[in-house]
């Protein structure tokens, strides 16, 4: 999930360099993922039924 995580944040940055929104999003996704661990996105959602 980490490569996911970087690959989101940097496209957040390139759409507005000068916001901190990107600061807070690496920073909140970090955490998130820290506590779940680097699990594949996949494995975290449920299949549609």
């Amino acid at each position: 999930m980490f490569k996911e995580i970087e690959q989101f944040v940097n496209w957040v940055r390139r759409r507005n360099p000068t916001a901190h929104t990107w600061q807070d999003y690496h920073c909140d996704l970090h955490q998130f993922a820290s506590h779940i661990g680097n699990k594949q996105l996949r494995d975290m959602v449920a299949p549609i039924s």
